[in-house]
């Protein structure tokens, strides 16, 4: 993902008159990092724009739910992508003719294709690997349903070693996963027994499949690959009793936490469970948004408590003038700048400590924003200040996770303090 080179051959191509493609696979994880500024997007609009340049993403969200910084997402590049994105699911009847007609020295009885569809789900990578371990077993010949169900079970070992079906299985969140747990219990569910979110994620993946008015498993494979984790998902000893089951399983709990709070702020909870989504596997990353997590939190505090002008007013102003015994700077700075609330961060979280009442020898004056919130945002602030400057030091997992549980709680608190304001 080199862009300078983009950009040291932008006259070069024009001189030319030559067009090119990109692709760009894979483009969830630049995306995901939030390190790619607006400013490189709005050159990038530049070079694309009205041109016969061409440029191809291929993600597994759509592009609006995967940027994750908030001065890339304002940037006008992301208009110049279609707005209905082709979607790769699963082979319909025409593609698995297609298919099967190229191989032409394999002749598939019907049990055969109904095994595929079992075990496959119809799901792209999980046929197109059976076939390719059936063509391996057998280079010609005829293919009967025994044949189908070996290459599926070495397929199904291979694809879990790989990692495939853990990934395919992470981005469920931990609600679908329960879902499709369930349905493993009972074989077959009403379509009405999960919730709406739930059921579409496990759809579009290929976990289950709809008849009548019923959901069924639709896919042997990714069945018994959850079957067999079910023993580490049933009680809190075996969940968390080693470092690895904390891996593994934190990120369930912090996907459940995050549930219970309503989407008061659209944005706000997005980038909470947007960073989520990189636990465990990149701790360093999944603390980029802290800084937009900040802003938009103290932003909708000083709308709640100060109204749109944010200004103190002169009443907490001569209040505070007559509790400090000693010059405080905060105060002063505060009347240097005419009670209106400067855009220094800092400075507002200090603000935000005198308004609640966190600070020795000042009385709260908030309405509405607890101690507890002022707790929250300066603890995130610190972190903040941690991933802007780590010196070469990687975050560890539970000091990542730590981060994000409090930004859950302040997301919490928010919701009961100013969730009707928003």
């Amino acid at each position: 993902f080199q862009m300078p080179l983009l950009f040291d051959t932008k006259v070069l191509f024009n001189r030319m008159n030559l067009f090119f493609l990109m692709l760009w696979d894979g483009f969830d994880k630049p995306l995901g990092q939030g390190k790619l500024t607006g400013h490189l997007w709005d050159q990038m609009r530049s070079v694309f724009a009205g041109k016969g340049h061409k440029i191809v993403t291929v993600t597994r969200k759509p592009l609006s739910e995967l940027i994750r910084s908030q001065d890339a997402i304002t940037s006008p590049f992301w208009n110049i992508f279609d707005m209905n994105p082709i979607k790769i699911s699963f082979f319909n009847d025409d593609d698995r003719e297609s298919i099967l007609n190229r191989m032409p020295s394999h002749t598939f009885e019907p049990g055969a294709i109904t095994e595929l569809f079992n075990w496959s789900g119809n799901v792209p990578i999980l046929y197109l690997t059976i076939l390719n371990q059936i063509a391996r077993e057998l280079p010609k010949g005829n293919v009967d349903n025994k044949l189908v169900n070996k290459a599926a079970s070495v397929v199904k070992e291979s694809l879990s070693e790989s990692g495939i079906l853990s990934t395919i299985w992470d981005d469920c969140s931990a609600k679908a996963k329960e879902a499709f747990c369930y349905l493993i219990e009972r074989s077959q569910i009403k379509f009405s027994d999960i919730g709406v979110e739930e059921r579409t994620c496990l759809i579009e993946k290929g976990f289950i499949d709809k008849s009548g008015s019923n959901l069924n498993c639709s896919c042997r494979i990714k069945e018994q690959f959850v079957e067999e984790m079910k023993p580490d998902m049933g009680s809190m000893a075996r969940l968390f009793e080693s470092w690895e089951n904390y891996r593994t399983n934190i990120r369930s709990l912090l996907e459940h936490r995050l549930s219970h709070i309503s989407k008061f702020n659209e944005r706000l909870h997005h980038l909470v469970g947007r960073a989520i989504e990189d636990i465990p596997e990149r701790p360093d990353d999944c603390l980029n948004n802290l800084t937009h997590i900040e802003d938009i939190a103290l932003d909708a505090i000083w709308f709640k408590e100060c109204g749109a002008d944010k200004r103190i007013s002169q009443k907490i102003l001569d209040d505070w003038k007559y509790s400090t015994r000693h010059s405080n700077p905060t105060v002063t700075r505060i009347e240097d700048e005419d009670r209106k609330i400067p855009s220094d961060r800092t400075f507002q979280c200090r603000l935000l400590q005198l308004l609640t009442g966190s600070i020795t020898g000042f009385t709260a004056h908030s309405k509405h924003v607890s101690k507890d919130t002022y707790l929250l945002i300066n603890a995130i602030h610190s972190f903040r200040n941690r991933t802007e400057h780590t010196d070469g030091e990687s975050i560890p997992l539970g000091v990542a996770v730590s981060a994000l549980m409090l930004c859950i709680e302040l997301l919490a608190c928010l919701e009961r303090e100013i969730k009707e304001e928003t």
